[in-house]
């Protein structure tokens, strides 16, 4: 199973965030700095070679990628090194089309905390993890903007 999922825009602005607690994030808790790095991979694959990056191998983990370029979406997994590729782009294939299906015309400029948190549920619902995350990803999920908090205030809705 999958141990950590991102989903973030191609400009590296974190949509989603978690970690599903396989030997990866048990042995490296702290996440923080992955979105930016994957980022990056994807914007020197493009600038460098053309094309779309699709899997990194590390010793203990691989990185798979799905791009969407029309809602400039990517949707990475992290798993054992030993995971099935084909299952792999299976299941990539499943959640970028129900991350699209549920939050298309949500995607936008304007993030608003937890409006992706429920794709949790779909993850499981999809076998693409086996149990509830032990969390989000620290410095995945990002906090209101000063702008997100003026417009929920114009609107006159209450503050989290």
């Amino acid at each position: 199973m999958v141990d950590d999922v991102f989903i973030f825009k191609t400009s590296g602005i974190p949509l989603f965030g978690k970690c599903f607690g396989g030997n990866y994030c048990q042995l490296h808790p702290d996440h923080s700095l992955q979105t930016g790095f994957l980022a990056a991979i994807y914007s020197y694959s493009q600038e460098s070679f053309g094309d779309e990056i699709q899997c990194v191998i590390f010793n203990e983990i691989k990185l798979d990628f799905k791009i969407d370029k029309e809602k400039e979406i990517i949707l990475v997994f992290a798993n054992p090194v030993n995971f099935g590729t084909e299952i792999i782009k299976e299941q990539l294939n499943r959640a970028m089309e129900r991350f699209l299906e549920k939050f298309s015309d949500k995607i936008g400029d304007i993030i608003i905390e937890g409006q992706y948190q429920d794709f949790e549920k779909d993850l499981i619902e999809l076998n693409v993890v086996s149990n509830p995350s032990m969390g989000d990803i620290s410095g995945i999920v990002p906090k209101k903007s000063l702008w997100s908090r003026f417009v929920s205030k114009l609107l006159g809705r209450k503050q989290k």
